[in-house]
């Protein structure tokens, strides 16, 4: 067996070779023996792009963020067994957030299945429906047939993971031992299905929707008849769309509302209201400035004021590019299936039909938007125990050239109150398909690997969840900058009605867990400094002058800061609240 196995070489390589000739460049590796003609054969290719490592689970979470980065499908290698239950965490990320994977699980043969063999379990649709497309492949021949069905199932697995919408695929391979490819074969890459060039399946096409012109009419009839209009942006990976989002507003004198993961935060427009998250939490401002439709774009906002004011409007479109149906408030009229710049282009197609007047109701929100502006210039400041101090310092350290990854629970709530501004700080992430604190650290990095220089914003559970990330930073040094909010336990918990018990709290909400990071830091051999809040800014412009990866560790108290945001609304409410009265007269 010095030459391995060719049947199982052949095989393999097909599947390999098309896996590449279908667009996908990169594969994470987790370690294993019966994953062994995968892994040898994806490295052994000389243009494939891989990577290895020995956590499954951060491994996934990894693979997620060179998706994001790169907006191709990526491939994660594994061996038999819990391995592959590892990954399920990212699976369903992926899955909530639209991320092409496409997930190799090698396999025991069949008769190894349900025998008590080790290492063996059941992996048959073991993703269920997070999994768009499930396939186990027959086991291995190198017949002619046999070789072109492994490539075309390669194809179809990169295809259907990146079609609209996006999303996990899963192969299954049975191998039997024994599992050694033969990697001294000279033609291997040139000649493994018998032929000079390898077949490609014909591109699979995904058409543009184009709205019936009954849909239209539905829509005119509310926007031209009503002038209380008004455009929420939600989380989109796309940047582009912002030119005719602009255009549509501006034609429709309407106010957009822009979510911190829209991309559009960074975007000066006289119609885009970033501040909407803080001027909503006056009641005043919900009762007065109710529109009476919306268009939203995008998957639901990350603010749960804004999602509360949208629950009672009387019309609400919602424009998605895949027919998920994402409306958690159940209040949709009209779901319209097609791309934003699609849908805007073709409303302003009508545009003869758009004979609107103008209202008070934009200027309205501009006033409002600049006076909050201002305010959180000249004040923030002055709330000493508001961890979302550290945004304005952040954002003024980036440029377009930057990416922002924001965590999940406090610092995407944060940067969505206080990033009101217009500052380019690049593209902003989050896994914010199922909001969890897990691999955050690990999607991060992954993404990291695309950027001159990504920033990191995460608390001191998330971290705690994903230590095990730092890992990668020895075999893929980048310029990581880990700001790590720590406040000692799940400070969201601290505004929700939970935090009123006061026997089980900190047992079951709270949970300190009282860690010294800087540690953690040694252990990886990273730069690392700490600061109170008071002292943040400084310890922020030191950061960004450090080569490399790097970790601040900012120390916040989750009450205080509870407390600190309930000062501050209450005196954006006394300030904005009068100004609103005044220009509705």
């Amino acid at each position: 067996m010095t030459n391995g196995n060719q049947t199982l070489t052949r095989y393999t390589a097909t599947f390999v070779a098309h896996l590449y000739q279908a667009g996908m460049e990169e594969v994470v590796i987790s370690p294993g023996s019966r994953s062994t003609p995968l892994a040898l054969l994806c490295m052994h290719h000389p243009k494939l792009q891989t990577t290895i490592h020995i956590d499954e689970r951060s491994a996934g979470f990894f693979a997620l963020g060179r998706a994001k980065a790169t907006r191709k499908s990526v491939g994660l290698i594994c061996t038999s067994g819990s391995a592959a239950a590892n990954y399920y965490p990212a699976i369903v990320e992926a899955k909530q957030s639209r991320v092409s994977l496409v997930v190799l699980t090698a396999d025991r043969p069949h008769e190894l299945r349900d025998v008590g063999a080790p290492q063996a379990m059941n992996q048959n649709q073991m993703y269920a429906s997070y999994a768009k497309w499930y396939h186990e492949t027959a086991l291995p021949e190198c017949s002619e047939m046999m070789l072109r069905y492994i490539g075309k199932i390669a194809e179809r697995a990169v295809a259907v993971s990146t079609l609209t919408p996006k999303g996990v695929v899963h192969i299954n391979f049975p191998f039997r031992e024994p599992l050694m490819p033969n990697l001294a074969d000279g033609n291997l890459w040139k000649n493994v299905v018998g032929q000079d060039d390898f077949f490609v399946s014909p591109p699979l096409i995904s058409a543009t929707a184009k709205f019936h012109s009954t849909q239209l009419k539905h829509i005119f009839e509310q926007i031209t008849s009503k002038t209380r209009g008004l455009i929420v942006c939600g989380p989109e990976m796309d940047s582009t769309y912002h030119v005719a989002i602009g255009k549509l507003a501006e034609k429709l004198h309407i106010p957009v509302f822009t979510d911190i993961l829209s991309q559009l935060r960074s975007m000066e427009h006289p119609c885009f209201i970033h501040s909407y998250d803080t001027l909503l939490r006056s009641s005043l401002v919900q009762e007065k400035l109710c529109p009476d439709w919306i268009i939203r774009f995008g998957a639901a906002p990350v603010s749960k004021a804004l999602s509360q004011f949208m629950a009672s409007v009387p019309f609400l479109a919602v424009v998605d590019e895949a027919a998920d149906f994402r409306d958690p408030s159940h209040r949709a009229d009209v779901f319209y299936c097609g791309s934003v710049i699609s849908f805007c282009e073709q409303i302003l197609m009508k545009e003869n039909e758009l004979t609107l007047q103008k209202s008070l109701y934009l200027s309205i929100w501009q006033t409002l938007h600049k006076t909050v502006q201002l305010f959180y210039k000249d004040c923030l400041g002055h709330f000493s125990d508001l961890e979302g101090k550290v945004v304005l310092p952040v954002l003024e350290q980036l440029d377009e050239n930057d990416a922002l990854m924001i965590a999940n629970s406090m610092p995407i709530r944060e940067f969505d109150s206080f990033y009101i501004g217009a500052q380019n700080c690049g593209f902003v992430y989050a896994n914010r398909g199922v909001n969890g604190i897990d691999g955050l650290v690990s999607t991060a990095i992954g993404l990291a690997q695309s950027y001159p220089r990504l920033t990191l914003i995460i608390g001191d559970l998330a971290f705690y969840h994903d230590l095990s990330a730092l890992l990668l930073l020895k075999q893929l040094p980048c310029n990581l900058k880990l700001i790590l909010i720590n406040n000692n336990g799940g400070g969201i918990f601290s505004f929700l009605p939970q935090a009123n018990d006061q026997t089980y709290f900190e047992a079951v909400f709270g949970t300190p867990i009282d860690m010294d990071f800087q540690k953690a830091a040694v252990l990886y051999s990273l730069p690392y400094a700490c600061a109170d809040l008071a002292d943040a800014n400084q310890k922020i412009m030191e950061l960004y002058e450090t080569e490399g990866a790097a970790i601040l560790e900012i120390y916040s108290d989750r009450f205080k800061n509870q407390k600190a945001h309930e000062k501050l609304w209450t005196t954006i409410c006394q300030k904005i609240e009068p100004i609103v009265l005044e220009l509705m007269k």
